[in-house]
């Protein structure tokens, strides 16, 4: 399963907003990826207000920066974390297989997932982090047996402050330490999975998390435009397109949200400066079908759904010819209907759909 997921990862057809570290020089990525094992450490051993779905563009700057402390925890632990494999093969003293074991996991795993060697499809994700972990476990168990077995904390006490403590006391001290350590993550899990209940919940909780991601800030306000609260839409959409005007999807979003603001205009703009930069993407041409339908540009209508449904464009149009027919006629605007049918009866060729339109304002005239 880890195989073929990663198989999958191995790709060069992520985008810049997936995974910036393919677009940017080799320096940058060198820096970056040591910047990512920083915070892959940091949200392993602290995973307090870290912890997100989402790192994408621009959530993680990808130029070099000297001060950055994650930056350097990446490479202090990489680097001493590689010294103290090689320590060990080639010392004289019996060689530590937990040590070896657990350095060697960590390293090799982390470096499939680092983008140093060859990208995958994504600059972070916490996910890639559960096979690397095992050697940090193997690790931590390690320090905790090492710590037990060597009287560690006994002799720390009696170092620092000159007093002999019994075992037994010491080794109380480790299990209560270790238990309140479980509670704690226990605690941290049990609260993440909130965020994991519903898509909406999800996406909010990454858009907090990761506030300069493109993408977490696009899905946020999706969410927001599902929900109808249009004005937390319009800062999340506004907010993202800022972040990069070039994504798609956050084109598009903000292009739906012109329309649902009523401003169709706008959107007819927006969905069209969406598909001079991504041609085939179907949603925003459909949208912006949608959106000359309601200005009434039928034969604009018909002609963008040809390139979704070729030959069954015509039917697209008159399910939504028929539906704003039909609620016409709910509200007893007859005049509106026979307006709008001199206006579409050359641009629709199906006869019999014609006819029914025709017999049902004939007899709509007769009980006048």
């Amino acid at each position: 399963m880890r195989g073929a997921t990663l198989n999958k990862l191995i790709t060069t057809t992520s985008t810049l907003v997936e995974n910036p570290l393919k677009f940017v020089r080799f320096s940058e990525r060198f820096f970056t990826s040591f910047k990512v094992l920083g915070l892959y450490l940091e949200k392993t051993i602290l995973p307090m207000n870290n912890l997100s779905s989402d790192h994408s563009y621009n959530q993680i700057p990808t130029h070099i920066e000297l001060s950055n402390p994650h930056m350097w925890l990446g490479i202090f632990v990489f680097f001493v974390s590689t010294y103290g494999v090689y320590s060990i093969f080639n010392s004289k003293k019996e060689k530590n297989i937990i040590l070896i074991l657990a350095s060697s996991y960590f390293i090799f795993f982390y470096l499939i997932i680092s983008n140093l060697f060859f990208i995958i499809g994504t600059i972070l994700a916490e996910r890639l982090m559960y096979i690397p972990s095992i050697g940090f476990c193997l690790l931590t168990s390690w320090l905790i047996i090492y710590t037990h077995d060597k009287e560690v904390l006994a002799k720390s006490y009696k170092l620092f402050f000159n007093k002999k403590v019994s075992k037994k006391f010491m080794n109380h001290i480790l299990y209560c330490s270790i238990a309140l350590i479980l509670t704690f993550y226990a605690t941290i899990s049990y609260k993440r999975n909130f965020n994991w209940r519903t898509e909406e919940s999800l996406f909010l909780s990454a858009a907090l998390r990761s506030p300069n991601s493109v993408l977490a800030r696009s899905n946020a306000g999706a969410i927001h435009l599902i929900n109808g609260d249009l004005v937390n839409a319009r800062q999340e959409l506004i907010f993202a397109n800022t972040i990069y005007d070039s994504y798609n999807h956050a084109m598009n979003n903000l292009g739906l949200l012109y329309l649902r603001e009523g401003n169709l205009l706008a959107a007819r703009d927006q969905f069209h400066k969406t598909i001079s930069k991504y041609p085939n993407y179907i949603n925003a041409i459909n949208n912006l079908a949608i959106t000359y339908f309601y200005l009434e540009e039928f034969e604009k209508s018909k002609y963008y759904w040809t390139f979704i449904y070729n030959n069954n464009a015509e039917d697209h149009l008159i399910y939504y010819l028929t539906d704003k027919i039909v609620n016409l006629i709910k509200q007893n605007k007859l005049s509106e209907v026979e307006n709008l049918y001199k206006n579409i009866k050359h641009i629709v060729n199906n006869e019999d759909w014609k006819a029914k339109i025709e017999l049902i304002l004939e007899n709509f005239s007769k009980k006048k």
